[in-house]
């Protein structure tokens, strides 16, 4: 099952590349075009690929952000509980050889 996990994680990021570079370079090629008006269909699509980007940029940001927060949560957590361990000479392996 983490073969299957692992592969999934992979095409997914691929895809979220693939998207999100196709958005920039369309927008880069399309950027000069000469515009019909009111309703015109190049500057829709430019439009929403924007949206598209500022989305996933969000997405990207805020799973970066809750993985940050979990992995600082953690720490705190095993620090707070090896701090309050109680020490004693069995616990720290402590041989009294007199």
């Amino acid at each position: 099952m983490t073969m299957f996990k692992r592969i999934l994680s992979f095409v997914l990021a691929i895809a979220f590349c693939f998207v999100f570079f196709c958005s920039v370079l369309f927008i880069a090629e399309e950027a000069n075009h000469i515009c019909s008006g009111e309703n015109c269909p190049v500057c829709a699509q430019i439009n929403i690929c924007k949206e598209l980007i500022r989305k996933l940029a969000f997405s990207a940001v805020t799973v970066c952000f809750a993985l940050s927060l979990r992995y600082f949560i953690v720490k705190t957590i095993c620090n707070f509980k090896n701090c309050n361990q109680n020490k004693t000479l069995v616990s720290l392996n402590v041989k009294l050889s007199n």
